[in-house]
């Protein structure tokens, strides 16, 4: 790209941020989700169309760009102007462009801002990497999801639907929470909760089928802004645990003396750690977490030097993390977009303090191949548990994703959750 000599720093912006959020899709409900839209959302997926944008654009004269997209540089005036101007470019962006041109589009309009602003590199980055953050990873209505989806599943099959009532605290709106009651006749509970943006519950999946394979019933919960629930906002297991708690005492309340146990991967992991720090019916007999993480930005952190190591050895330079700019950028995460408009912090480490406060018994399970979030959390996670009764499993071989619950690595869960059930 001709004009300019600042082009790769943008690639470093892009993949961190947006690529970084998704990957924890490829692990919901334990099965390998392909976009209905485009694209399977793998970290390697998201990293190639970075690559792809990027050299499409990277020899073409910066005018010609310009005109192609009709782009025209943003004077930085003030950071909170420049944010909003951020904004308005994802508002107004039409999906149906689809995600490459999106790509395409933001790299182009950033190197523009930062010719025409060469003392504000910094915070122009900053802007753009904060605002990726949040569209992928906390606005359900997010322009990146709305080009790869997924879309929800039909209703799992056998199963009798619930729904519950809850106050979505960052708009004071009541939003409808989904359900589905798998009934085996047990006077035991597994209450279950998926990852990050699930698209719903497959009853064939592995994991689904390994949590019936234990007698018990089944309560498989949608969380907020996930499948068919309503919602507006994705909290990451901030507000999301409050709702968990609401599905507990919705569950004891229907079948009373119930033994309940949790149960959540990935995202539903911190969400059922989190919950240890409500109020709970002392049916709760104890918790199975699943690959999950023990503070929301250490969990950002994680993916942001995943994306970075998989884009290769020929963006090294550009993508060292720089703890200056990522604080920066966190700022404006933090306080000018998840503060005022999701009305919380993502400086939140309640799945920790979730475990450290609650003596209930507890099963880590994690894959040694974990590249998403690596296997030391679950060290951190059990080593600072309160109570007497704690396990960790290690699963080897199994990543972030589906895997753990499939052939030898499968049995390696089932054998380790049937020890803790057993106890």
């Amino acid at each position: 790209m001709k004009k300019q000599t600042i082009n790769l720093i943008v690639i470093s912006i892009l993949v961190s941020s947006i690529g970084a959020l998704f990957t924890q899709q490829t692990y919901a409900h334990a099965s390998d989700i392909t976009s209905q839209k485009t694209y399977k959302t793998t970290p390697q997926t998201i990293s190639n169309l970075y690559k792809k944008a990027y050299q499409s654009v990277q020899n073409d004269d910066i005018d010609k760009l310009k005109r192609r997209f009709k782009l025209n540089a943003i004077h930085y005036s003030s950071a909170e102007d420049y944010l909003k101007k951020v904004t308005n470019f994802f508002d107004n962006y039409d999906p149906n462009l689809g995600l490459l041109q999106f790509l395409e589009e933001i790299i182009v309009q950033q190197t523009l801002d930062k010719i025409e602003n060469p003392g504000d590199i910094g915070k122009i980055s900053s802007a753009w990497q904060a605002y990726l953050m949040y569209d992928s990873g906390f606005d359900r209505n997010g322009k990146i999801f709305q080009m790869m989806g997924p879309e929800p599943l039909p209703d799992p099959e056998n199963t009798q639907k619930r729904l519950i009532k809850v106050t979505e605290e960052s708009t004071g709106e009541e939003i409808s929470l989904n359900a589905f009651y798998l009934n085996q006749n047990s006077d035991t509970t597994i209450i279950a909760t998926g990852g990050f943006r699930g698209n719903g519950w497959d009853i064939n999946s592995p994991e689904v089928q390994l949590l019936k394979s234990f007698g018990y019933n089944v309560l498989l919960t949608e969380s907020r802004s996930s499948g068919a629930s309503e919602g507006k906002y994705i909290s990451l297991g901030y507000y999301e645990k409050n709702d968990y708690t609401n599905w507990i005492n919705n569950e004891v309340s229907i079948h009373l003396g119930q033994k309940v146990y949790l149960y959540g991967g990935s995202m539903g992991g911190a969400v059922v750690m989190g919950a240890l720090n409500n109020a709970l019916p002392t049916n709760v007999k104890g918790l199975i977490e699943i690959a999950g993480f023990s503070s929301i930005d250490q969990e950002l952190t994680y993916l942001y030097d995943r994306i970075s190591i998989d884009l290769g050895n020929i963006f090294d330079w550009v993508l060292d993390f720089n703890p200056t700019q990522r604080e920066a950028t966190y700022k404006v995460l933090n306080e000018d977009l998840l503060i005022p408009k999701v009305k919380m912090s993502m400086y939140s480490s309640l799945p920790l303090e979730g475990v450290k406060t609650s003596t209930l018994p507890k099963l880590f399970i994690h894959g040694s191949a974990d590249n998403i979030i690596p296997y030391s959390n679950a060290t951190l996670l059990y080593n600072s548990s309160a109570g007497s009764h704690n396990r960790i499993a290690l699963i080897p071989g199994a990543t972030h994703g589906g895997d753990i619950f499939v052939g030898e690595m499968g049995l390696k869960t089932k054998e380790a959750m049937d020890k803790f059930f057993n106890d």
